[in-house]
């Protein structure tokens, strides 16, 4: 029986190839916000260095303006919680991309926001 569901699924194939290629195609691409990708909050020295890692929600992708994103959004939150200036940088980064970001940014605290996927299958047994 489970000879003849591989056997199956490998017919079926260039049905998905076929589905998915579709998909992509009839789909549109959402893009990063406008806007900076460095952001710096006055307020007291010295600054807090936050760098926000991540993929489509640390590179606020869907929204207008990068200062309504998550990641700005953070830096505000520390600002006003601890009264320091903050040095905000986000990195988009795509799981298996290992390309290194040129720019320098030293960071003291590194943020890494998780979408709803990842957070369920944080502590799934394996």
């Amino acid at each position: 029986m489970q000879r003849l569901l591989a056997l199956l699924t490998w017919l079926a194939f260039p049905i998905y190839v076929w589905q998915g290629l579709g998909v992509r195609r009839r789909t549109s691409r959402m893009l990063p916000a406008r806007g900076p990708v460095l952001h710096e909050i006055q307020g007291k020295a010295p600054a807090v260095a936050l760098l926000v890692l991540g993929d489509s929600s640390a590179a606020s992708v869907g929204i207008e303006q990068s200062e309504h994103g998550l990641a700005a959004r953070l830096a505000g939150l520390i600002a006003e919680r601890t009264g320091r200036a903050v040095a905000l940088a986000r990195r988009r980064f795509q799981f298996g991309d290992l390309r290194p970001d040129p720019r320098p940014c030293p960071a003291q605290f590194i943020g890494r926001p998780m979408d709803a996927y990842r957070a369920r299958h944080w502590h799934q047994r394996r």
